[in-house]
């Protein structure tokens, strides 16, 4: 089973790839957060 964290990678690095945008770019737009999927990957959450 896919964990919501990495479901949600997954559709991440999805959009940034068909938007032509950076991960942090797509952070930063949506939290304010440029670091916001490499904290995702090392195991925190979303808040």
């Amino acid at each position: 089973m896919v964990s919501e964290k990495s479901a949600l990678l997954e559709q991440i690095e999805q959009y940034c790839q068909t938007t032509n945008i950076a991960e942090s770019t797509f952070g930063f737009l949506a939290v304010n957060d440029g670091k916001l999927c490499s904290r995702l990957r090392g195991g925190k959450d979303v808040t």
